[in-house]
């Protein structure tokens, strides 16, 4: 929450609320211009709740920053075949990379590209960072928004290109005899 206070796109934060448990996100999206009806925040849920509302879902934004590997949410939204868009830094490029962009021309979701310099002003590095643009979050969205059929069968190719530890162990042992080490 304090590195969103540092974004260039918002001059607040949500309100943290211990007495409701959490963080009061419904004022502060109403706040930035958002109808009521165009959001639902969920309560705290288990993943078993949470694995099925999935298939409910439009899309799946991730503009995250930073992720310090891959990023396993994402990773289970494309699993569940939600159309999904994921800035492309830091450990997402795994996903963006192979899932995304896979090599077969098609794509398995959206990525968004352009990532400026994160800097908090405090003279730290932030290398690989980086800072998703709202423009280019709701152009990816009205894509998936006016294109349905195309973003169903795109979402299915990033559904057939997550990975699976069949997929990791037979592409990890193929590596490792390339590299005769077994």
């Amino acid at each position: 929450m304090e590195s969103l206070a540092l974004s260039p796109h918002t001059d607040n934060v949500p309100e943290y609320d211990a007495a409701q448990g959490g963080v009061l996100l419904s004022p502060w999206l109403i706040s930035h211009g958002l109808p009521p009806s165009s959001f639902t925040v969920l309560p705290r849920l288990s993943h078993n709740e949470l694995a099925s509302l999935l298939p409910l879902m439009n899309a799946a934004v991730f503009p995250n920053r930073c992720e310090g590997g891959t990023n396993l949410v994402a990773m289970e939204v494309l699993a569940a075949g939600v159309p999904s868009i994921l800035a492309e830094n830091s450990g997402q490029r795994d996903l963006t990379g192979r899932v995304c962009e896979g090599g077969s021309g098609a794509r398995g979701c959206y990525v968004l590209k352009d990532q400026r310099p994160v800097d908090f002003g405090d003279g730290k590095s932030y290398d690989g960072w980086g800072e998703s643009q709202p423009d280019e979050i709701v152009s990816a969205l009205e894509h998936i928004w006016d294109n349905g059929e195309e973003a169903k069968a795109v979402a299915r190719v990033g559904q057939d290109r997550v990975w699976s530890w069949d997929d990791e162990i037979s592409r990890m042992y193929t590596d490792l005899q390339t590299k005769e080490l077994l």
